[in-house]
């Protein structure tokens, strides 16, 4: 296995680089809750400072909701049934004009997490109220507003 500390050089080197990539492209996100926490990650793009939703890119053989499952699977290590997934919000990002869905997944009992070093900071549970105060990216604020989580 590579180092650790190669993974977050190979990120900021090419952060430019993935931004261009994402462009045009589909995104699903899953917002796994379990009464009123969710899981939230921080990638190494971001260096540490902002809050995603487990996700990430769609291959093209993938539905959305597929995709959803397989980058939950390779991030925080939870597998689900993608039957499970209700769609809160699908719609194009203002800036970087990816389509993206983002899945809501509720369940009665945490799962445990097991976070991926190669492509994630940190993965944790956190309130709802929390996040609602935290430097956050477009796919939670528009799940917080179309739930009125929030709230």
């Amino acid at each position: 296995m590579l180092p650790l500390w190669l993974g977050k050089v190979g990120y900021i080197i090419t952060r430019p680089g993935v931004y261009a990539l994402i462009r045009f492209t589909r995104r699903s996100y899953v917002v796994i809750r379990v009464k009123d926490e969710i899981i939230v990650i921080k990638d190494w793009l971001d260096m540490h400072k902002i809050w995603r939703l487990p996700g990430g890119g769609v291959k093209r053989s993938e539905t959305p909701k597929i995709g959803a499952k397989r980058e939950l699977k390779e991030e925080v290590g939870i597998n689900i049934d993608v039957n499970g997934l209700k769609l809160i919000k699908k719609g194009v990002h203002p800036s970087l004009k990816y389509r993206f869905w983002v899945y809501e997944l509720k369940l009665d009992k945490k799962p445990s997490i097991s976070i991926n070093r190669y492509e994630l900071a940190d993965a944790r549970w956190i309130s709802i109220k929390n996040i609602a105060n935290q430097p956050k990216v477009y796919e939670i604020t528009q799940y917080l507003y179309k739930t009125k989580a929030y709230q």
